[in-house]
């Protein structure tokens, strides 16, 4: 080669893209186009495409589009992200005050999802567990137990123990979960679960039961203090009222905690 033609040629390579430098290119360029459409589906896709590419600043933008499935799709990407999305959760957050049911349940479920343990992200679930729609309700309480091990816990705990006779099925079957995940966790909360075993609904009492047995199992296999000791003699001794509950599950569901190992 002329020698004249290698600084041309040594100046040009420094242009030369990767092919995966060139792929991200291509999906932000893709991205912003579709996004610019007045075509809601295409607003759609190019929100998946920011949710590939992790661009959470992108789908907190679209948070705030003029359509519900755009928002929708928005915060469906935000879970994934997780720590990723800790710059923008309060967007989400924000989002649980949606005027569209379903982008308020998938603000409920993703702010779980993202595990981000900000006060914003629990302060808004707390504020939103008494939703009117069953889904939101069974989203917010999944996601407060995700969120445990804040100095929330108490809160969440109070909240929780409340849906344990909710009118909905999925919400309770979720309180009762979440419940568990908690008190496994921090059983030193075990007590303000107990009044939910004088609850008038025998689906509480029962629910409260298989709770309380996560937080006794913990509080077994730990190197017991004298306050976990007494702790768990009295989570035992309110499992053993509850077996002598009148309704029949509600003494198989104590039995069960009780024998649980």
């Amino acid at each position: 080669m002329p020698s004249r033609f290698v600084p041309f040629v040594l100046f040009s390579s420094l242009f030369v893209l990767s092919p995966a430098t060139t792929a991200q290119c291509s999906d932000a360029v893709s991205g912003a186009r579709a996004y610019a459409s007045h075509n809601w589906q295409q607003r759609v896709l190019a929100v998946r495409i920011f949710g590939a590419r992790a661009d959470a600043r992108a789908l907190a933008r679209a948070l705030q589009d003029r359509h519900p499935l755009v928002r929708r799709a928005a915060c469906e990407e935000m879970g994934p992200l997780g720590s990723g999305a800790a710059p923008v959760i309060e967007d989400l957050a924000s989002s649980l005050e949606d005027s569209d049911r379903e982008v308020r349940a998938a603000a409920a479920l993703a702010l779980g999802w993202t595990r981000v343990r900000a006060d914003v992200a629990i302060r808004a679930l707390l504020a939103a567990v008494d939703a009117r729609s069953d889904r939101v309700r069974t989203n917010v309480v999944t996601s407060l137990g995700e969120l445990r091990g804040t100095t929330h816990d108490e809160a969440i705990v109070r909240a929780l123990t409340v849906h344990l006779g909710d009118k909905s099925p999925f919400v309770r079957d979720a309180a009762t979960r979440s419940l568990s995940w908690v008190l496994r966790d921090t059983p030193q909360l075990a007590p303000v679960t107990f009044d939910a075993l004088r609850a008038t609904d025998w689906r509480a009492r029962a629910r409260a039961c298989h709770a309380l047995g996560a937080a006794l199992r913990t509080l077994e296999h730990s190197d017991a203090s004298p306050v976990d000791g007494g702790l768990e003699r009295s989570v035992r001794a309110a499992l053993c009222r509850a077996s002598r509950d009148t309704y029949v599950r509600v003494r198989n569901a104590a039995a069960i905690a009780l024998a649980s190992r």
